[in-house]
């Protein structure tokens, strides 16, 4: 059967409007709720250093519930539009958040429902990787720069596996192979940093230690969630810390991209 994303997803989200929906579905709410307080904060040190316009015209691709959507208005920025390939969370996001646009939209196929407009900042946060073929993954690279003003900031979170990472929803690809797919799209690279550093799959390293830590994670997570509270309640002022410190990580970054 040939995977349809806007049915998983519409799927997905009916059964988990929230948190879990959006992040692992595997860990539970302790997991997802700290992971994404860590998303938020770093997108936040980005939007300060390179999205300084708040007057810039935004849009966030794949919303699902909206935390993209409220890291934007949290830090003072108003011309928000946001989209998503799922019909459920585009009618749920227009209830939610009624001073924005919300729009159906396949960023892989075209981008005729944005009307011509061009956007200063675009965010796609944890949804590349989603893009399970090739040809479609390079075209959405396309499309959004297409939608975007020369000069302006793309930001986007992947794993970049130091082997190859498919499953039915799901194809992570190397650094190599974004930084060609980027250049051809008409990006420039600015700069990469974690997103996270402990918080998520280590698949960017052959490390047994990051491997460890990671499975004993994941076995807490999905075994004892009440202990699950504490551990990442424990974890996470770690993790906020290493991910300011550190430069480099083995699992998932932001990169910061420039339309030239």
């Amino acid at each position: 059967m040939t995977f349809s994303p806007s049915e998983y997803w519409n799927e997905r989200l009916k059964k988990n409007f929230n948190l879990v929906g959006v992040g692992d579905i595997s860990m539970g709410m302790a997991y997802n709720k700290l992971s994404y307080a860590i998303t938020r904060s770093g997108l936040h040190s980005i939007y300060r250093k390179y999205c300084a316009d708040k007057n810039g015209h935004i849009l966030d691709i794949g919303s699902g519930i909206g935390f993209i959507i409220t890291t934007w208005r949290d830090a003072g920025y108003e011309n928000i539009d946001g989209s998503d390939i799922s019909t459920y969370a585009v009618e749920q996001l227009k209830k939610a958040f009624p001073a924005y646009g919300f729009c159906e939209l396949d960023i892989a196929k075209n981008i005729d429902v944005l009307n011509g407009k061009k956007y200063d900042y675009v965010t796609c946060a944890s949804v590349l990787y989603h893009i399970v073929d090739n040809d479609n993954w390079q075209n959405a690279l396309v499309n959004i720069r297409s939608a975007m003003n020369i000069g302006g900031t793309f930001v986007f979170s992947e794993g970049f596996p130091v082997e190859n990472f498919d499953i039915t929803h799901q194809v992570s690809r190397s650094r190599e192979h974004y930084k060609q797919a980027l250049k051809a799209a008409g990006f420039e690279v600015v700069k990469s940093m974690p997103n996270y550093v402990l918080m998520s799959d280590p698949t960017g390293t052959n490390s047994l230690l990051y491997k460890y830590w990671w499975a004993l994670s994941v076995r807490i997570s999905r075994r004892f969630p009440k202990l699950a509270y504490m551990w990442w309640g424990c974890v996470y002022p770690i993790e906020w810390l290493l991910t300011r410190i550190k430069s480099t990580t083995p699992a998932q970054e932001f990169w910061i991209c420039k339309a030239i």
